[in-house]
């Protein structure tokens, strides 16, 4: 094998169909921004099943002894969870920071959490603080009398 096989991921391709040559350079540039980009969203080590999977792992989950909701916010300060299940307080639920920008709490309690309920959280970045939807809630409403929208359990 050429030190330019070994240099060039693209060489198998076009060694395989000649009609490609004239695109080296276009389908090189291609696989490099495929390549920054799968990098940006997966890290060094992290694999597409993984991140297409997330769901399985982030969002809201009945668990043993309680619920666990998790959320990818990697630039935000703080989190809060709040909804119907504590009266709309939006301070009373902190989230704890994980590694690689992963939020999590536990809400002890079968009946933590119960079916239809409404949620939101709370997000600090860079001083300012907004209520959002969570990220992979399964269900969503408009709130009675505004624009805003919350998730549902």
């Amino acid at each position: 094998m050429s030190a330019k096989a070994k240099k060039d991921p693209m060489y198998g391709i076009l060694k395989y169909d000649s009609y490609l040559a004239p695109y080296a350079a276009d389908i090189r540039q291609r696989m490099d921004r495929y390549a920054g980009v799968r990098k940006a969203l997966l890290g060094e080590d992290g694999d597409i099943s993984s991140f297409a999977n997330a769901h399985l792992y982030f969002g809201i989950f009945r668990c043993q002894g309680g619920w666990v909701y998790r959320e990818w916010a990697p630039a935000a300060e703080a989190m809060h969870l709040f909804g119907d299940f504590n009266g709309w307080d939006p301070w009373s639920v902190p989230m704890k920071r994980l590694e690689n920008g992963v939020w999590e709490v536990f809400l002890p309690g079968e009946d933590a959490l119960r079916h239809g309920q409404k949620i939101k959280v709370r997000v600090t970045h860079g001083g300012v603080t907004r209520d959002r939807i969570p990220l992979y809630i399964r269900y969503v409403v408009q709130d009675e009398g505004s624009t805003g929208f919350s998730g549902v359990v």
